[in-house]
């Protein structure tokens, strides 16, 4: 056969075959998977009668299913969330920093989390950043010191579930990732935001594009706060401002303030207050605001009331006898060190304070109960970067 007609039966075989596969699937689409099918019900009954780590791996099946496992109103019926804590400590000597975990669940199995993070590059000193739904903002370096040069930071995003990790751009000097963002029931990206100390501006680091883009202009009242201190909550990032004494939300995916919360009336008026004093969280599928009143620990939830943000006192706890019954010495407002005591965290899943004594331990307090446990107690050195941590076992999050 001539080869020009070799050649052309060739292409024209090509075409039919493209042209069965096209046929194929507009006769046959792409079947969805049967288990994102079933009733919203039956859902919750399969999920509720499993053990806890088999729970963690089926929520994340599909959106759907990780969506109805995370709804507050259904918590009751599936089962007890599997969580811990993770922090890191700054020693009173030059030991070098290191990061801590801690189980509070029960039926925690070692081995389904790396705690140790040991799947990281290693490095003398690693300190824990933010921790959001399952991934953890860690910075490294190799010195003992706790605060050494801009430039001889490492930063990455971890998760210990998987032992997944990416490496994050080194940042400009003068400035440092502050906090990270992720929620996988919306998407599998995540955000890390930074302050710029030199030109007092606000960059977003995108897990799309793998690239840093600058604020395009000043955000109100999101300059004189704590970053580290806020929290990720339905898509938008939450901080604490002391300029305008108001809770602000940022949009990150779209890089603006996109929400502003008034403080509750009786802390606007006390808003000169000492580093730690108060915290911001969610907790049940609602905005928390907790804060050290001189003898007490008030703790708001933010309630919608006809269309209106509002303010809500839940519990008030009196510091004195908490404190005596884990045989601490109580000292009276005035008197005690500024770090005396601490809010460290709210938990998301459970109305449970975290709270700081004395530098070194952790005070568990179920506001409901009124129940309260010594978590944990490290002599000499000084806890710092606690966050709440339940496990994400979705891969392919990170890059390696």
């Amino acid at each position: 056969m001539p080869r020009f007609l070799a050649f052309f039966f060739a292409k024209e075989r090509k075409r039919e075959r493209e042209r069965v596969k096209l046929k194929d699937k507009m006769d046959h689409p792409k079947k969805q998977c049967p288990a994102t099918r079933l009733p919203n019900d039956l859902v919750i009954e399969i999920l509720s009668m499993l053990p806890a780590k088999s729970f963690l791996r089926f929520k994340c099946i599909s959106k759907s299913w990780l969506a109805l496992a995370s709804d507050p109103s259904n918590a009751k019926k599936l089962p007890a969330t599997v969580s811990s804590l993770f922090f890191h400590d700054t020693p009173y000597l030059t030991q070098g920093v290191k990061i801590h975990h801690i189980s509070l669940s029960p039926s925690h199995d070692a081995n389904a989390v790396d705690a140790t993070l040991s799947f990281l590059p290693p490095h003398k000193s690693q300190k824990l950043i933010y921790c959001c739904n399952g991934l953890l903002l860690c910075c490294s370096w190799d010195a003992a010191i706790p605060f050494p040069e801009d430039d001889g930071f490492y930063y990455y995003v971890c998760n210990p579930a998987t032992r997944e990790w990416a490496a994050i751009p080194t940042p400009k000097r003068g400035s440092r990732p502050l906090a990270l963002a992720f929620d996988p029931r919306v998407s599998r990206r995540y955000h890390i935001l930074r302050y710029n100390t030199d030109s007092f501006e606000f960059e977003i680091f995108s897990s799309k594009n793998g690239e840093w883009t600058r604020s395009q202009s000043r955000w109100p009242g999101v300059a004189d706060c704590q970053v580290q201190r806020g929290v990720f909550f339905h898509g938008i990032f939450y901080v604490i401002s002391l300029e305008t004494h108001a809770i602000v939300g940022i949009d990150l995916e779209q890089g603006k303030v996109g929400r502003t919360i008034e403080m509750p009336a009786c802390c606007i008026r006390k808003f000169c207050r000492k580093l730690g004093s108060d915290r911001i969280g969610h907790s049940g599928g609602s905005l928390h605001y907790a804060l050290e009143d001189h003898d007490d620990i008030k703790v708001w939830i933010l309630e919608d009331h006809e269309g209106r943000d509002e303010w809500t006192l839940k519990h008030c706890i009196s510091i004195k006898p908490l404190l005596e019954k884990h045989g601490i010495e109580y000292v009276p407002f005035p008197y005690r060190r500024l770090d005396y005591l601490d809010i460290l965290a709210i938990h998301p899943d459970v109305d449970v304070v975290f709270l700081r004594v004395q530098r070194e331990k952790i005070i568990s307090y179920h506001l409901n109960s009124g129940r309260s446990e010594e978590v944990c107690s490290m002599a000499h050195k000084y806890i710092q970067g606690c966050f709440v941590y339940s496990p994400c076992l979705l891969n392919g999050l990170l890059g390696t």
